[in-house]
């Protein structure tokens, strides 16, 4: 391969193992777009699973990532409604990338490319969106959420931005930090003791709303405990494989159980990235890392390591790969 046919990207190569690679040029699709990545935002969690294969199935090598931000330079002939030029943040496939490729309808317009930076990390808010309407969160809810990641931390924050009450947990002093400082009214150290325990003398009647974000079926038992009669509890984290569940504790509390999934309709999506273009949501408060691509592959590798719990939001420079 020449390096007119190639691009720079980072591979996962083995499960576990990441690489700086030369790997084949996408091609843009008929009904989609390929950009010039300025920025990719990385999804620590899932992309944990996927690097693992415990989550997507991905053959092996691929290209990691799923979200970007950059500038349009080609679009597919049954493209109306995006130029080469246009600024736009992408829901695809392997993102960490000098170049990708994504179908029209997970493409999305930002104000500018000086935008590019936050909105490389627009996917998970937009799955705590997306679940928050499901909920049908209101202003005079009370809402926990569960686990303190990306997502959790972005559910929270749109939570707030709803008007709620916000209770968040988690087991990384780094993530409460920056939650305590962005993201919540209260935060719980989830390693002190069950969360219903904490919270009865301030919440007796439990929350209106509790989110689980960790996708970790260890933790369902207690986070239900938390929830009020007739209360919602949104499984927002992703659980491969069965769950056991309490089910005389959501019987006898009647709780309305959801189960959102993707990121929301396309109409959501720009909202979101409204609030991050505006500085509405606070996206660079949570970010702890931003790396140059000759240099990510370290520190990617952390998330294959128990330290991927010290590391919050991280978004990749990619402006100068070829």
């Amino acid at each position: 391969m020449t390096m007119d046919n190639t691009i720079d990207a980072l591979v996962i190569e083995q499960h576990g193992q990441a690489a700086l690679r030369r790997m084949p040029r996408p091609e843009v699709p008929e009904a989609g777009v390929k950009i010039k990545v300025h920025y990719s935002g990385v999804s620590i969690g899932t992309e944990m699973l996927q690097g693992t294969g415990k989550h997507g199935n991905l053959a092996l090598p691929f290209v990691a990532g799923y979200q970007a931000a950059g500038e349009v330079v080609a679009v597919g002939p049954k493209v109306t409604e995006y130029r080469s030029g246009d600024a736009v943040a992408i829901f695809c496939r392997g993102s960490h990338a000098s170049h990708a490729v994504a179908n029209a309808d997970r493409v999305h317009r930002i104000a500018s490319l000086e935008q590019a930076y936050l909105t490389s990390l627009f996917v998970q808010p937009c799955v705590g969106a997306n679940a928050l309407d499901q909920a049908q969160v209101r202003a005079q809810d009370s809402v926990l959420v569960v686990g303190q990641g990306m997502i959790g931390q972005a559910t929270a924050q749109l939570a707030r931005l709803r008007g709620c009450y916000v209770a968040v947990s988690d087991i990384s002093p780094s993530r409460l930090g920056i939650s305590a400082a962005h993201c919540a009214d209260w935060v719980l150290d989830a390693g002190k003791g069950p969360l219903a325990e904490q919270t009865a003398a301030r919440f007796p009647k439990g929350f209106d709303v509790v989110m689980e974000t960790t996708g970790v079926g260890q933790v369902l038992d207690d986070a239900i405990n938390c929830c009020a009669q007739g209360g919602r509890f949104s499984f927002v984290g992703y659980h491969p494989g069965r769950l056991s569940l309490p089910f005389n504790a959501m019987h006898v509390k009647e709780l309305h159980a959801l189960f959102p999934w993707f990121i929301g309709k396309h109409d959501l999506r720009l909202g979101v990235l409204r609030l991050i273009g505006s500085g509405a949501f606070p996206m660079r408060a949570l970010i702890s890392h931003s790396v140059h691509w000759s240099e990510c592959q370290p520190l990617y590798q952390t998330l294959f390591t128990p330290a991927r719990n010290d590391l919050n939001a991280i978004v990749i420079d990619w402006r100068d790969a070829h």
